[in-house]
């Protein structure tokens, strides 16, 4: 914490960070045309705490139909562990799904390299640079 208290912490994260940001509308209308397309999306998250409030504040709630979150599996991405839970939970929601038609938009290259590892596909997400990528693997 660097000496900072926790509560000034948390409120600068809510009231600074989190303000300063925006949805991505481009990576909103793709998942909503792909869900539209009968694609099952899947939310895979680190950002247990805050969770809730953002997909409530960048109105994207409606997209998941599953929600993955490393503090239900005990362990984050780019974990091995991660990667096999949720495909675990995944054949859950679709049980004849392979990882091999999972894709994962991140926008950390390690956490797509470990899912990659993993026999998922993937795409590091840049906005405006992999939007044709991504539309491309969504495509039935």
């Amino acid at each position: 914490e660097n000496g900072l208290i926790r509560e000034l912490w948390k409120k600068f994260v809510q009231e600074v960070f989190y303000s300063s940001e925006k949805r991505n509308d481009d990576l909103y209308n793709i998942l909503k045309k792909a869900k539209g397309d009968g694609i099952i999306i899947v939310y895979t998250t680190n950002n247990s705490g805050a969770l809730e409030a953002l997909m409530i504040k960048y109105q994207i709630a409606d997209l998941p139909d599953l929600i993955i979150n490393s503090s239900k599996i005990g362990v984050t991405k780019p974990d091995d562990l991660y990667w096999q839970s949720a495909i675990k939970e995944t054949k859950g929601l679709i049980p004849d799904i392979t990882p091999e038609e999972i894709l994962v938009i991140d926008d950390s290259d390690l956490n797509c390299y470990s899912a990659i590892k993993n026999g998922i596909k993937a795409v590091t997400y840049k906005p405006g640079v992999s939007d044709g990528e991504i539309e491309k693997s969504l495509s039935k």
